[in-house]
Formats: structure tokens, C-alpha cells, sequence
């Protein structure tokens, strides 16, 4: 009897052994199976981000070709234009022409001398070729001039047509017919009625995340192109370290929820005095994998924006829809300006850019109105949590004229009137708020 309890008791020992043994080994199995499924999703994480790093690099040099393909253009176009003589044709003051109809008594003069009214660059003036103008003068072409008063009426910063040192104004009776006019612009009421420093002064980012203290900042300066970022980049980032620690410049079309760092950018592959000309590091885009900005007060985004028929005269292409990430389809059938302003579709993108970076962000974006820096750059210079004395040398304010002359001369439609009546169609409705913003706001 005792002999059967001891060979049932080792017998069931032997069973307990081998249940735990079993289960210990399932056990190790599972743990094994865990740890090489986490093993294959940590190498498949790392794959995916693998293939998004080299996405993003391709991304980045189709940038940078398309990039030195529109400088090379551009480079190319600028030594054609240097081997163009200057035009000899130069407008003749209007001489009455002897008449033997009835002698009408001459009528009042239309307006009175306005000392304070100043010249402002235009690119309509009418050059036969595309250069530099610190001017607005248009032939008037027809005895009411109505031309030169229309495009006055249209533009941002026209306040007043002059001819002989007289204003006229629509319904006049004399004949301007071979008269030049000058479009110029009343600065010292529009300096008096600009609201920059008061709603600078008021917004509720001023003195937390927009300090007037100067420090070494690093300023994103953005666009939707031809608005003269590239000309305001360029100008911060040669100014000394103690002010401007990096420059971006970027056409991102969509400002972050989150404002996060960013890393050093590349240098500048010159030096060249024109900012305009040079080629300043762009077309990049806002990070979203960094981690978030500790002090907004250490980053400035500015974004720079121009009456968007002007900008798009200035730069348009199937390169800068690239990006401005629009709506650009194959380059091939990518259409030429004059057929994209019929068409009358936004395919760059320009109204959602512009309401994109005039809406309330989680931090301020600086809006500076192209048309209005000049007059005001006390304000710019305050904005940007920079001295007063380095408003003196902000860059001089000029523009490439492009008319209905440069267009038949160049045999490109993109610079005619026509051209800007479809663009003003389709971007019309943005023009007017542009003409009511001041020169600094803070969205």
C-alpha cells in the first residue's frame, strides 16, 4: 500500500512538473512573439520614415532646380535687356494745333498746385523696355486722359494725376491728347491717417510675444511671390548678428498650428547689392516634426503681401506654382500668363494664401503692406523688435516696368493691360482690403 502512495504521489509530481514546464515554455514562446512583433513594427516605422526623409529630400531639390531655373531665366532676360540701347523716343510736350473753328474762352484751371503730393514707381510707365523706374508718368494717349485716371483709380497708391503742375480729375475740358501725365501720392495724409502704430500698440500679442527689445531674433519672412520678400530677406539677413540670429524665406501657403523650430538655413550663394536679384535660400516650408518655439518672442513671421495682379505680372511660372503648392497639373500644359487670366481660375492659390495669413494663428504673424512700407518705417522697424536708426537703410523702393510697350517689344502678352484686366477679375476682390490695410498689422 505504501509502495502504490509513493509511485502515485511521484506520479503526480511528475505531472505538476510537467504542466509548469509547458506552460513556462508557451509562456517564453509569447514573449518571444512579442518582442519580434514589436521588433518588425519598429523597423516598419522606420522604413515608412526612411521613405518620407527621401520624399522630402526629392521634394527639396525639384525646389532648388526649379529655383535655379527661374534665376537662370531671369539672369538670362536681365544681359538681354543690357544689350538693349536705351529708346530714343521721348514724349513731346502738347502744342496746341491752330484751329479755325470758334475760339472757346479758356476754362478755369482744373486744380491748384499740391506741393505735398510725391512720385512713387509704377510699372506702367511707358518704356519700351523692361527696366528700373523710380516713377509713374503715362502717356495719356486721348484728349481726356481717361487712361492715366483709371489706372490711377485702380492703383494702391496713386492719390492724384498731374500734368503742367495742375491736378485734373474726370470731366475736365481740356486736351491731353499728347500730354504726359504723373501719377503721384499724397504722403502726408496717408501718413496721418495710418493706424499701424496704434494697432500694433493695441493687439494683444504686443509686449509678450512682440517685445520692442532688441536681441538676436530669427525672422520667416513669407509670400505668395513678386511682393518683395526676396528684397526684405535679404535685407535682415546682412544686417549684424546682435539683430538677426536666421532668415527663411518661404512661400508655404499654410501657416502652422503650431509655431515649432526650425534649423539653421543655408547661406546665400551671393552677396549681390540688389536683394531682388540675388539668390536668396527659399521655397521651404514650416516644420511640423521640431519641437514647438519656447518664446514666440525669439521668432518673427512676417508675411509681405502686394496687390496681387502686380505680383503675379512679377513672378509666374510653373516653377513658383510649385511652390505655392497650387494647382499646377503637368508643366506642359501649364498655361502662359495671358491665357491663365482668361481662364479666370485661381489655380496659384493667392485668395486662400492671403486669408490663410490675415486669420488669428496660436501666435502672431506681422502683415506688412507693400505699398505702404516706405512711409512708415518707424512702424516696420517697431514691428520687427528692431532700432529706429536702421530704418535708414531699408532698401530703396523701385519697380520693373511692364506695359503694353515691353509686352510687344518682348513678345510677351503676360505684361499687357489686357493681361491685368483678367487678373484684376479674378483678385479683384482682395484689392480693396489691401488698400484699406496699413502699412504694419498684427493678425
Amino acid at each position: 500500500m505504501a509502495r502504490t502512495l509513493e509511485l502515485t504521489l511521484a506520479s503526480v509530481l511528475a505531472l505538476m512538473g510537467g504542466v509548469y514546464v509547458l506552460r513556462s515554455s508557451r509562456a517564453e514562446q509569447a514573449r518571444h512573439e512579442a518582442e519580434l512583433a514589436a521588433a518588425v513594427a519598429r523597423r516598419a516605422s522606420l522604413s515608412a520614415a526612411l521613405l518620407e526623409a527621401r520624399a522630402a529630400l526629392e521634394t527639396e531639390r525639384r525646389w532648388q532646380g526649379d529655383e535655379r531655373a527661374n534665376l537662370t531665366r531671369a539672369l538670362q532676360q536681365r544681359r538681354r535687356r543690357r544689350r538693349i540701347p536705351p529708346s530714343p523716343y521721348q514724349p513731346k510736350p502738347f502744342v496746341p494745333v491752330a484751329t479755325t473753328a470758334t475760339p472757346v474762352a479758356p476754362s478755369p484751371p482744373v486744380a491748384t498746385p499740391l506741393t505735398q503730393l510725391k512720385d512713387f514707381p509704377c510699372a506702367l510707365r511707358d518704356f519700351k523696355v523692361a527696366k528700373v523706374t523710380k516713377t509713374c508718368e503715362l502717356l495719356c494717349k486721348e484728349a481726356t486722359c481717361a487712361r492715366a485716371l483709371k489706372h490711377c483709380e485702380r492703383l494702391v497708391e496713386c492719390d492724384a494725376v498731374v500734368v503742367d503742375g495742375q491736378e485734373i480729375k474726370p470731366g475736365h475740358n481740356r486736351d491731353l491728347s499728347k500730354a504726359t501725365v504723373r501719377l503721384l501720392r499724397d504722403d502726408a495724409t496717408r501718413a496721418a491717417q495710418d493706424t499701424s502704430r496704434r494697432l500694433l500698440e493695441t493687439s494683444k500679442w504686443w509686449g509678450s510675444a512682440l517685445k520692442t527689445q532688441t536681441k538676436p531674433r530669427t525672422y520667416i519672412v513669407v509670400s505668395y511671390g513678386g511682393c518683395g520678400s526676396k528684397m526684405l530677406a535679404g535685407w535682415l539677413a546682412q544686417l549684424p548678428r546682435k539683430y538677426a540670429k536666421h532668415v527663411y524665406h518661404f512661400h508655404d501657403k499654410r501657416p502652422p498650428d503650431i509655431l515649432r523650430e526650425l534649423p539653421p538655413p543655408p547661406r546665400p550663394s551671393t552677396r549681390e547689392r540688389d536683394f531682388r536679384a540675388r539668390r536668396f535660400p527659399g521655397g521651404g516650408r514650416f516644420r511640423t516634426e521640431t519641437k514647438p518655439v519656447a518664446d514666440l518672442d525669439d521668432y518673427r513671421v512676417l508675411y509681405i503681401f502686394k496687390d496681387p495682379v502686380e505680383a503675379m505680372v512679377s513672378r509666374f511660372g510653373y516653377g513658383h506654382c510649385k511652390h505655392l503648392d497650387g494647382d499646377c497639373g503637368v508643366e506642359q500644359s501649364f498655361p502662359k500668363l495671358d491665357v491663365y487670366a482668361q481662364q479666370g481660375v485661381d489655380r496659384m492659390g493667392l485668395l486662400a494664401f492671403f486669408e490663410a495669413y490675415t486669420s488669428p494663428q496660436k501666435y502672431p504673424i506681422v502683415a506688412l503692406n507693400y505699398h505702404k512700407l516706405w512711409q512708415n518705417r518707424e512702424a516696420v522697424m517697431s514691428a520687427l523688435g528692431l532700432p529706429a536708426s536702421l530704418a535708414s537703410s531699408f532698401p530703396e523702393r523701385t519697380e520693373t516696368v511692364r506695359n503694353d510697350l515691353t509686352a510687344a517689344g518682348e513678345n510677351n502678352q503676360a505684361h499687357s493691360e489686357a493681361t491685368r484686366r483678367g487678373l484684376d477679375r479674378m483678385y479683384g476682390r482682395i484689392l480693396e482690403r489691401i488698400r484699406a490695410l496699413p502699412a504694419v498689422s498684427v493678425a
